[in-house]
């Protein structure tokens, strides 16, 4: 019974693993979910990105078996994973590439990374050494999207790892929530390991810092089991720091890159308790020679976090610890974080273009899972591969073609959606009658709905809209009007912009009865009642005037097997009158016809021949 258990409970897993709030998803892994040596639980990425192909990397450059793992995206315009959140949840996020020569190219790709639609970082993959960026992000939807777009033409974008984490809303919090920080480094001193998860909840990276000379490496003689700082950092950054060998020396850390501006945190913990009558440790934070703190005096037994936010550095930008005149200890340092405080990634496309693609989302997500991420026309130009955007700083959805994308079923309402100027839904499946929606849309130029499976009569928004180019051919169902709803056959044909821009036709000719189009319908009926009543009137009229002597005779509509009575719309003369459709309608109407002679043969004649004018040119 337990064996039978198994694979549901494994599946159960699975389930909540995949829609839980901190995920590390193994990205390219064939195992559903493992546990790492740093007793981190890893999910594969199968139920959050269905496009990609996977790859691994030989033996011979083995980095672990997280980072031998990738999805590599060889199509689409962008790739995104879409992972479930709440909308002013605080995230922190890091991704990671590991190239190892996997396509035996030597050629690591360069691509862009965006995050809910704003360019984040080009990613300059290395051939051998994992390249991670990590953002903390306030969460602007329901989703954070992240995106790998190729730049670069050969250059195919690639992820080995992904992890999203939910943060303390209090953490970080130097810097307005409309800011995003990016991290430039974390280190901790005095250490030669990395600490990261389990000693620190949000697997942030703590890497060990090269110690230069001078520099001495000090262990606290009183480990921390906790502390209250707002930022969080894990306990085990304090268990080591740095000092310099004597109070004349200062420590100094140089940022080796130019960021403008920054939010640095900077942790210190006495690591020996001082006899305070003899001893003290004061030192101020110097930037380029500039105070920017008063002065510090770490605490034993416990943790001090200083933070410094809109610094602007240089990459000759040098930070010194020094100690005060009245210190009879060197300064003291047990780690540092810096991130780049990047403004304005709040762009997105006009809400009445997301709540359209939404219900299209919502219909068809499960069929074409690929064409669904991120913003859906920021950053430009690597909006979705199937929609075209406007220019505009909130861009507007300008284009929707899902032409041959496989989809079926009814469509959704999209009429939201009022920028749009072409729409192309062909070669598809969708079933169901033409929205009336469809021809509202003030700026439409073009509507295709070729070969799909609609059916009924054309709405008059898109029939008596002449600003249209509309197509609808290959779907046999498809009619005119609402009274003349019967399936039409014909040669399928395009629509123009003319007076009547509209042609129904079927995908294949199944006989040769002519199509009926438009507003033509009307126009046959009377014509043909005109001329049967017309035909039943000249008989009798002929009858009567042979009784009186035959005046007449010889001249006017000749007899059933001899005049031309009606013509069908392929050209075809009708052999046999009394089968016609004038016949029959003359027969119908023919009981009401006066046996009163009114009109001579010639007036007759003429009449008639301006009536057979008159539909040929119908």
């Amino acid at each position: 019974m337990a064996t039978r258990l198994l694979p549901l409970i494994v599946l159960a897993l699975s389930s909540f693993m995949i829609y839980a709030t901190n995920m590390n998803i193994d990205c390219g892994t064939t195992t559903s979910y493992y546990t790492d040596a740093n007793s981190i639980i890893w999910i594969g990425d199968e139920d959050l990105n269905t496009n990609g192909i996977v790859r691994t990397v030989g033996k011979d450059n083995s980095n672990s078996y997280v980072m031998d793992s990738m999805r590599v995206f060889t199509s689409l315009n962008r790739n995104c994973y879409d992972i479930p959140s709440t909308s002013g949840n605080k995230v922190f996020i890091r991704t990671s590439f590991y190239y190892g020569n996997y396509d035996g190219k030597s050629a690591p790709p360069s691509f862009l990374l965006t995050l809910d639609g704003n360019s984040w970082v080009t990613v300059e993959t290395t051939s051998n050494t994992v390249v991670s960026h990590e953002a903390i992000w306030v969460v602007k939807g329901d989703t954070v999207s992240i995106c790998l777009c190729q730049t670069k033409s050969g250059q195919v974008p690639f992820i080995s790892a992904l992890q999203v984490y939910d943060m303390d809303s209090s953490m970080y919090s130097k810097v307005s929530d409309s800011f995003t920080l990016f991290t430039a480094f974390r280190v901790s001193y005095g250490t030669d390991q990395t600490i990261r998860y389990s000693d620190d909840a949000y697997d942030r990276i703590w890497n060990p810092a090269s110690i230069g000379t001078g520099l001495l490496v000090k262990t606290n003689d009183n480990p921390l089991s906790s502390t209250d700082l707002p930022d969080q950092p894990p306990v085990a950054v304090f268990a080591n720091a740095i000092t310099t060998l004597s109070i004349s020396q200062s420590i100094q850390a140089t940022i080796p890159v130019a960021l403008s501006p920054v939010y640095i945190n900077f942790y210190f913990s006495e690591v020996t308790q001082l006899d305070t009558t003899t001893d003290s440790r004061l030192f101020r934070i110097f930037m380029n020679n500039n105070s920017i703190s008063g002065p510090i005096s770490p605490p034993y037994g416990d943790a001090l976090e200083m933070s410094f936010a809109n610094l602007n550095l240089t990459s000759d930008t040098i930070f010194s610890l020094d100690a005060t005149g009245n210190s009879t200890l060197p300064p003291i340092i047990s780690a540092m974080e810096v991130f780049q405080v990047v403004a304005g990634l709040n762009a997105q496309t006009n809400s009445l273009d997301f709540d359209g693609l939404s219900q299209i989302f919502k219909t068809f997500s499960t069929k074409q899972q690929s064409l669904w991420g991120g913003d859906p026309c920021l950053p430009a130009p690597y909006s979705w591969d199937w929609i075209g955007c406007s220019s505009d700083t909130m861009p507007r959805v300008t284009e929707l073609n899902v032409s041959g994308y496989g989809l079926s079923g009814s469509l959704p309402d999209f009429s939201s959606m009022t920028a749009l100027e072409i729409i192309d839904l062909s070669d598809n499946s969708f079933s169901g009658g033409i929205l009336d929606f469809l021809g509202t849309f003030p700026n439409l130029k073009q509507l295709n709905l070729a070969n799909n499976q609609f059916s009924g009569p054309i709405p008059s928004s898109i029939s008596k809209n002449n600003k249209i180019k509309f197509t609808v051919t290959g779907n046999p169902d498809v009619c005119a009007t609402g009274s003349s709803c019967a399936t039409l056959d014909s040669t399928p044909t395009s629509v123009g912009t003319t007076p009547t821009p509209f042609v129904v036709t079927s995908r294949k000719k199944k006989s040769n009865t002519g199509a009926i189009v438009g507003s033509i319908v009307p126009i046959f009926v009377v014509f043909w009642a005109v001329v049967g009543g017309l035909v039943v009137r000249h008989k009798r009229q002929k009858a009567a005037m042979a009784a009186v002597g035959g005046v007449g005779a010889g001249t006017g509509v000749q007899g059933s097997a001899g005049g031309v009575v009606g013509q069908k719309p392929n050209g075809n003369v009708n052999q046999n009158p009394e089968a016609s459709p004038a016949y029959l309608l003359g027969k119908q109407f023919g009981a009401g016809v006066t046996e009163e002679i009114i009109d001579n043969q010639q007036q007759h004649q003429g009449d008639e021949q301006n009536n057979n004018h008159n539909y040929n040119n119908v």
